[in-house]
C-alpha cells in the first residue's frame, strides 16, 4: 500500500503545479491592479482576454500535475532510489535520481521549487521514489509529496 500524495505539498514542491496556481493568481492581482490605477475598463477588458486563456493554461497544467502524481502514489511502485544531481536556479531546481525497476536501471528528473525541503536532497542521498508502472523513467520523490500522516 502506497502513502497518498499531499495536494498541499505537490503545490509547494512541483514546479509545474507552483507554476499552474502562482501564475493566475498574479495575472489577476495585475487585472485588478488596473481596475484601481483608473485604467479605463476597455484596456482592463482587452488586458483579461488575453490573460484569461493563459490562466486556464496554467490551470490545465497544474491539474494535470496533481492528477499525474497522485495517479502515480496510487498505482505506483515504491523503489529505493539515489539522487544523483541536484542543481538549482532562481527559484526552480531539478533533482535527479536513478533507480532499479523490473531488472532496468532508470534515470527520472523531478522539477522542483527551490525551498528549504528541496535544499534538503544531495547528492548520493538514498530515497524512496513511486515508479509510474506505465512509463517507469516518471518517478516521484515520495519525501517531496507524501502527505504527513
Amino acid at each position: 500500500m502506497n502513502t497518498q500524495a499531499s495536494l498541499k505539498k505537490i503545490l509547494l514542491n512541483d514546479y509545474g503545479a507552483f507554476l499552474g496556481w502562482v501564475a493566475p493568481l498574479f495575472y489577476l492581482g495585475v487585472i485588478f491592479l488596473q481596475f484601481f490605477l483608473g485604467e479605463n475598463l476597455v484596456t482592463i477588458q482587452s488586458l483579461a482576454l488575453v490573460l484569461l486563456p493563459v490562466s486556464l493554461i496554467f490551470l490545465a497544467v497544474l491539474f494535470w500535475r496533481v492528477y499525474t502524481i497522485r495517479r502515480v502514489f496510487e498505482e505506483g511502485t515504491q523503489v529505493s532510489a539515489t539522487v544523483v544531481r541536484v542543481s538549482f536556479y532562481r527559484d526552480r531546481g531539478r533533482v535527479e535520481v536513478v533507480y532499479m525497476f523490473q531488472g532496468e536501471r532508470y534515470l527520472s528528473r523531478n522539477i522542483v521549487v527551490k525551498n528549504k525541503t528541496t535544499r534538503a536532497l544531495v547528492e548520493g542521498m538514498p530515497v524512496i521514489v513511486l515508479v509510474d508502472q506505465g512509463n517507469p523513467r516518471r518517478a516521484f520523490i515520495r519525501e517531496l509529496y507524501a502527505g504527513d500522516e
